[in-house]
């Protein structure tokens, strides 16, 4: 099945009300059964896009191999320290990380921010495999920083787990985090 095909499915099994009739109350789902679906749909999606804010005050997004997120959604990614995303960083933490997992048109937006971790046993325990190619020397290479995500609300909407946007106002189902 094509993309706007899916798409157009999603939306139409998205829970509406009518302007004229009274909304009927939905019960907010419960904070585990989120906190597990987005947890799948960010495996399941396995990219993430960091967003930062540039020198000029413009987002900018760059696709990244992240780690899995911790059990609090702190999630591990690797960088060169010179990049611009370090240094925008460096600047100002406050960063966004998003995935959309397109097999099951669910997405998961985490708000926080995002710092350099120079320890040395906090690179070697987040070094990843797949990051090889980047960094050929691993953990140790002078041009490899690890940077840790650490969210402070988590936003998500997914259709195979029946969490869908507010059908008045688009907003997301939304979790703030510890």
């Amino acid at each position: 099945m094509n993309f706007k095909r899916l798409f157009a499915a999603f939306l139409l099994t998205v829970p509406f009300t009518l302007a004229a009739a009274e909304p009927s109350p939905v019960a907010p789902p419960e904070r585990a059964a989120v906190l597990s679906a987005a947890r799948a749909v960010m495996t399941q999606a396995h990219f993430t896009t960091l967003i930062t804010i540039g020198d000029t005050g413009q987002p900018q997004a760059r696709v990244l191999d992240p780690s899995e997120p911790d059990s609090d959604f702190t999630v591990w990614l690797g960088t060169n320290p010179l990049s611009r995303k370090a240094a925008q960083l460096r600047h100002n933490p406050m960063a966004t990380l998003s995935y959309f997992d397109r097999s099951t048109l669910s997405y998961v937006t985490l708000l926080g921010s995002a710092t350099l971790v120079p320890d040395q046993a906090a690179k070697d325990k987040h070094w990843q495999a797949s990051w090889a190619p980047f960094y050929p020397q691993g953990s140790k290479s002078a041009n490899f920083a690890l940077l840790r995500f650490t969210p402070t609300s988590l936003e998500i909407v997914s259709l195979s787990y029946k969490l869908y946007n507010d059908p008045q106002t688009s907003r997301p189902v939304i979790v703030t985090l510890p």
